[in-house]
């Protein structure tokens, strides 16, 4: 065999193999796989080209499966996903700048509902399978209550500026009012019995994420303000802080300051507890891990790394961290362990932002 000739075979099968990585971006069809866990993520796409996206990654097997909403409903979801949720057996995708929310058969992913009257739609929470709580960043910032069945809107709360991530604390609400297009540092504690005002806590500028720690206490990342001049340069900033906080009585019982140039945007738990970790967010650099029993914030990131979002995996304790180098191209999952090892890299769609697993 001619040497050149030779050499050219060995180049395409080289390359051949490299680029069979565990995906399966090119399938028309979608078949679901019954009886192993899934992550649903949400790629939010660009704004005002309407290219979000739904992925699916199996954490047994390492495969992953991009445009499934699209490939079996056979049109994409709308104009920027910005979360999923899975309450009961329906997927929810909350798609902000089409102001609706898409709900899935979460075993199928056929869409059975299209629920609109939202303005800038966020996050979703849920205290049962029939009722949800949408955060909504227009109407000057309210909690939309929705029939989870109907799609029927049943109330609206009032809330601070730019309501972000939520959390169900015994019969509380809680709203982290991250101050949206302008500033604010509080949370609104609604009564889930009477979807009254219960109170209002000061916690620290720009309150993104909440988490439930035990049965009295949650923790709360609050961002850090940061105010842009007109030609985008950033002429103000607050230090950012996580706080842990007795809704029930309003008690902050600690409060760990991070340096005034550090403004995280998700917080995650280890799943024994004994950890947090901050990161994540447009222009924040790593994930860093704090210790909850001797209250140290590491110094060195756990993950060196620029990600977007990411998720921690409430079994095995994995880290998700989503990538979105741009929001012209596909974006990447990385699976990390707990102590930060990088166990798989799959691409994405378009600026991932969100995983919620599906046991």
């Amino acid at each position: 065999m001619n040497k050149n000739l030779f050499l050219l075979i060995v180049t395409v099968i080289l390359t051949l193999f490299s680029s069979c990585k565990k995906e399966s971006d090119n399938q028309d069809s979608i078949q679901i796989v019954e009886g192993e866990r899934i992550a649903f993520i949400s790629n939010e796409g660009a704004f005002g080209f309407g290219n979000s996206s739904l992925s699916i990654y199996y954490p047994d097997s390492g495969v992953i499966e991009n445009q499934v909403f699209e490939k079996i409903n056979n049109r994409k979801p709308g104009d920027v996903m910005q979360s999923v949720n899975l309450i009961g057996n329906s997927l929810f995708l909350i798609i902000n700048a089409s102001n609706k929310i898409e709900k899935l058969d979460a075993k199928t992913l056929e869409q059975s509902l299209t629920i609109g009257n939202f303005s800038l739609p966020r996050y979703m929470v849920a205290n049962s399978e029939n009722r949800g709580f949408i955060s909504c960043w227009g109407e000057t910032g309210v909690i939309k209550v929705l029939d989870l069945n109907s799609g029927s809107i049943i109330s609206t709360l009032p809330t601070g500026n730019g309501p972000e991530k939520m959390l169900i604390h015994k019969d509380k609400l809680i709203v982290c009012n991250s101050g949206g297009f302008a500033n604010d540092s509080t949370l609104s504690i609604f009564d889930l019995n009477t979807l009254e005002l219960d109170t209002l806590i000061v916690v620290g500028d720009q309150p993104m994420d909440i988490l439930e720690f035990d049965q009295n206490s949650v923790w709360v990342l609050c961002r850090g303000k940061m105010v842009y001049g007109s030609g985008g340069q950033l002429i103000e900033e607050t230090a950012g802080s996580i706080v842990r906080i007795e809704p029930q009585t309003g008690n902050i019982t600690e409060k760990v300051m991070l340096q005034s140039n550090q403004h995280p945007a998700h917080l995650e738990i280890s799943p024994d507890k004994a950890s947090l970790y901050l990161g994540g967010g447009y222009g924040f650099h790593g994930v860093y891990k704090y210790q909850i029993a001797t209250q140290q914030l590491d110094a060195i990131p756990l993950i060196d790394k620029s990600l977007y979002g990411f998720n921690v995996d409430s079994k095995t304790g994995n880290i998700y961290g989503l990538e979105a180098p741009t929001f012209t191209q596909a974006g990447w999952l990385n699976v990390y362990s707990p102590t930060g090892f990088l166990m798989n890299r799959v691409k994405t769609g378009i600026g991932p932002n969100m995983v919620c697993f599906k046991d």
